[in-house]
């Protein structure tokens, strides 16, 4: 992966099992609403500009990466899902 990582704030949703769900994105204080989460990867931290995990999210219907890294979230300016392209297991 190349590129650098940009910093977000997320609205999560917390669940019981310890599940976490990103409902909304903002980026350059520009709300974005998660329309779908259509993937949940396990990604190797040492690949992945130090994530943990990555979402594949919809958002105004196209398909975008969001990572979460601890409890910090960013995302990779004009990244695009590559099917296959993280490694990892998905959760």
């Amino acid at each position: 992966m190349t590129g650098f990582k940009k910093y977000v704030a997320v609205h999560v949703r917390h669940y019981s099992d310890g599940r976490c769900c990103p409902t909304v994105i903002q980026v350059d204080g520009v709300a974005y609403i998660i329309e779908k989460i259509t993937e949940i990867r396990k990604v190797d931290a040492q690949r992945n500009l130090g994530a943990e995990e990555r979402f594949s999210v919809m958002i105004r219907g196209q398909e975008r990466p969001l990572f979460r890294e601890d409890q910090r979230w960013f995302v990779v300016p004009g990244a695009r899902i590559v099917r296959g392209d993280l490694g990892g297991k998905s959760a």
